[in-house]
Parts: C-alpha cells; structure tokens; sequence
C-alpha cells in the first residue's frame, strides 16, 4: 500500500534528487576519457551494424541484445560518439532514481528512513560513476527499480497488472543480464504471498512466458557462446565466483574483497567508516524485515536477490563482481533505508527526534565520499594525453599505442578525435607477461615518436622508461594524465639499440 506522504516531507528528497542529477550532468559534461573496456565495447557498438550486434561480439564482449540496439541507436545522433553513447547510462541513472523514490514512499513509512534510502543510492559515487559508463550496468539497475516498482503496484485489475508484469519481464530478460534474477525473486515471492485461487492461473502464466523468454534469450544469446572459456578464466582471476568450500582462505578472500567492493561504493578512500556503518543498517534491515515479514509483502522480494546470485556465482554462471551486483544497489538501499527506520522505531521515544535529525547529515557525509574519490571522477584518461599529442606533435613523429592503451586509441583514431601526424604503430601483445616483447616492439621504432601508456594496467611504465633511459635513448618530452602516460623519445635510425 502506497505510503501518504506531504509536500514537506517530499522535499528533502527531491533536493537530494535535484543535486543527483546536477552531478551526474557535471559528470558527463566533463566527458571523461572512455578507458579499455568501454572502449572495446564502443567499437563494437559504432562499427557493427544492428544485425551484426546480435552475434558474438568481437575482443570478448558481453552485453544485452537490447542495450546493445539501443546504444546503436544513440549512435546516429548528431554529437560526438563520447556523449551520445553516454546518453543512455545516464537516462538509465535518472531513470533508476525516478523509480526509486516511489518505491521508497511504498516500502519505506517512516519519512527520515525514506530520505536515508534515497541518499544511499542517489549519492553512491559508484552509482554517480556507472551513470556515465558506457556499459549496461546502469541500464540493470534501472531494470530493476522498474521491476520492484510493477510488482508492488495494486491488483485492482488483475488481467491489466499481470499483463504488465508479462510485457516488462519479456523485455527486460532481453534488456538486462540480471533481470532474470530479480525475476525470480518476484516470482518467488507471488507464490509467497498470493491467494493462489484467485491468482493462481496467472502467476503460473506469468512465469510461463518469463521462463520462455529467458529459455529463448539463453538459446540464442547464450548457449555456446565463444567467450564462455575466456570470461570464466577472467572472472575466476577477478575471485568472483564464491567458493563453496565456506571454511577456505578463498572463500575468506572472496568474502573480504565484496565486503570492501560494497563500502566503497559510498567512502572509497576511508571505507572504514562505511564498512563500520552500513552493516549496521543492513542487519537492522534485515531484521526489520524478518520480524514482519508475515504482514510485509516485501520480504522475500527484498532477500531472496542477493543469495540468488551469490548461489549462480558459486555455481559459475554468472559472476559475483561490484559492477555485476549494480543492480543490487537498489535493494541494498532500500534494506538500509528499513533499517534506519527499525533502529529509530525501538529506541525510547524521547530519544527519537533528536536521533532522526541525525540522518540529515547523511548527504554530507556521501559528498564527502565523492570529494574524496575525486569529482568529476576519472579513470584512464587518454583523451587528455591524445589531446596533447594533436597540439604538440610534428609532421612526420611516428605515434606507438601500447597494449593497455590500444582500444581507447582505437577508439578515438575511429571517432576522428586523435590525428596522427606520422607513422603509426599499435602494440599487438595481449597477455600482461609479455613485457619483454613490448620492450622489442618499442626498440624497433625509428626517428622521434610518442609512446601511449596506460599506468597500471598492461603497461609497466617505469620498466619502459627505465630500459630506455639506460639504452641513452633521449626523451624530449612527456605528458602525465590519470593513468594514462605519453612520451616522445628520438629512437633516431632505429639501430645499435
């Protein structure tokens, strides 16, 4: 049932709302540089055709058929590819936050819990940073606040509200990866709280035609998928598969790098003080909701999605990484949200005012955690070294795009951003190991050229440096940006090196 809420009580949120969306267009008005993995999947957005998009991407990229088409869209607006691939992320992020703020007033009564949920999703710097990602996990969590919201919509008109639920399940197994695991947690849950004689025909229907989606998605999408080898082997090295052995050191592991993953998307630079708090607020939540959960329709709707895709994970099916559970960011905030209620609500009630004036300081607090991180935020910023190559490099100076730069150089070459005023050369290695070929890639070039490198990725700066300051071979210049490095060196005829 729809919580009554006044204007008064509507405004705090819709400040936090208003100052979500200014940072998000600061975000992308900033126009960070698009770093390897966006990269990847960008290239394969604006040189594939539509039709092409619905095979097997190239460089081991995954994504939904439909994010896919609608990115493709985006594509042929009249705008630089960086902003209008980014346009559909960040109406995902609006749209997400939209959404959210009705589920808040259905699921949450207590005002101060309400403005607290809403903060801990509009003002998660990693929610405020996937805005801007040219990736589908935005598109998953907006997937999923719609899919919560439909659910909990009256069944005044039973045909009208299954039908719906029908149509948006259909697409979204076809939009969003995890939407089959929100899904099933609805699902789930209809059976939980239903009157099967009256419902009973539909919810059987209903999850009828999902299943039969996602059976056709799997079959076509899915089912011998080329990459299946390549992101096991990858997410296995990202220990994002938990381990069914609860007593082992990986299991220890795994659970202490998401403990971290989940508090530093609010503090990332001191995630002690998340890392202190929101287990807090998550138990209490938790609480809250076991302890009512024979009158509250949101219990299994609200648990049921994490161990869902903990157990996947453990069975290798889908990974269990900070950008995967995206999604999840939603649910989490709305468990916080019912925990700060649960706490507020069993403490003595003249405790009560002052300890509810309290969470007002919640959006400060988050703030900080995005100063901290740095805003606007950055990650590998080629585009500014690229930038400085155009204004600075000469007729005939060769440029060398190393290994964990070749995509974005890729990318901006395709885009027109990068001109390049002599020859060219783009590193072909792809293992991180093989830092002694780049070395021989590197000595083979000639006459004065500017080197591209990506800090802490592929690349091991120093050691290029180093062996090339100890061959005497001159630098004449270089550029530093976030994570993204540029030299020119004079190799001058290319030989005795």
């Amino acid at each position: 049932m729809l919580v009554s809420v006044n204007t008064n009580q509507k405004l705090p949120v819709r400040l936090v709302l208003l100052l979500a969306v200014v940072l998000s267009l600061v975000q992308f008005f900033y126009c960070r540089s698009l770093w390897l993995d966006e990269a990847m999947l960008a290239l394969n957005i604006l040189e594939k055709s539509p039709s092409e998009l619905m095979s097997p991407l190239s460089d081991n990229q995954v994504a939904p058929p439909l994010f896919l088409l609608l990115e493709k869209a985006f594509s042929y607006l009249p705008c630089h590819e960086d902003y209008s691939l980014r346009l559909l992320p960040l109406f995902s992020f609006w749209t997400a936050l939209y959404i959210f703020q009705k589920l808040s007033r259905t699921m949450i009564p207590t005002p101060s819990a309400r403005f607290a949920a809403f903060c801990l999703i509009s003002l998660s710097s990693v929610f405020l940073y996937y805005s801007n990602e040219i990736k589908q996990y935005m598109t998953d969590a907006a997937v999923s606040c719609l899919l919560l919201y439909l659910y909990l919509q009256p069944k005044q008109v039973a045909s009208r509200y299954y039908t719906t639920l029908i149509v948006a399940g259909w697409i979204a197994i076809f939009l969003s990866n995890a939407a089959i695991i929100i899904l099933f947690s609805m699902g789930i849950t209809m059976l939980w709280n239903s009157r099967w004689k009256s419902y009973g025909n539909w919810i059987m229907l209903t999850g009828g035609v999902w299943l039969t989606a996602f059976l056709i998605y799997y079959s076509f999408f899915i089912k011998g998928h080329p990459s299946k080898a390549f992101m096991l082997n990858y997410w296995g090295n990202q220990d994002a598969f938990l381990p069914l052995n609860l007593l082992s050191e990986e299991f220890i592991q795994f659970a202490g790098l998401q403990f971290s993953n989940i508090a530093g998307m609010y503090m990332a630079k001191l995630p002690w003080i998340s890392g202190t708090l929101l287990p807090i607020l998550i138990v209490a939540g938790v609480l809250h909701l076991v302890k009512s959960h024979l009158q509250s329709p949101f219990f299994l709707l609200l648990l049921l999605p994490l161990p869902v895709h903990l157990l996947i994970s453990a069975l290798k099916l889908y990974p269990f990484d900070a950008r995967l559970y995206l999604y999840l960011i939603p649910v989490l905030a709305l468990v916080m949200g019912l925990g700060w209620e649960y706490i507020v609500t069993q403490l003595p009630s003249w405790k009560y005012p002052e300890l509810e004036k309290v969470i007002f300081l919640l959006p400060i607090f988050l703030l900080t955690g995005i100063y901290l991180k740095g805003f606007p935020m950055k990650r590998q910023e080629h585009k500014e070294n690229l930038a400085f190559y155009n204004l600075h490099s000469k007729k005939g100076q060769g440029l060398f795009i190393s290994a964990g730069s070749r995509y974005p150089g890729k990318y901006y070459l395709s885009t027109q951003f990068l001109q390049v005023n002599g020859p060219l050369t783009i590193s072909k290695m792809k293992k991180k190991n093989e830092l002694d070929s780049r070395m021989n890639e590197i000595l083979c070039l000639e006459g004065q050229t500017w080197l591209l490198f990506t800090d802490n990725y592929f690349d091991s700066v120093k050691y290029y440096t180093h062996t090339l300051d100890s061959l005497q071979i001159p630098c004449l210049e270089s550029h530093k940006a976030v994570n993204s490095s540029l030299f020119l060196y004079d190799f001058g005829n290319g030989q005795d090196k």
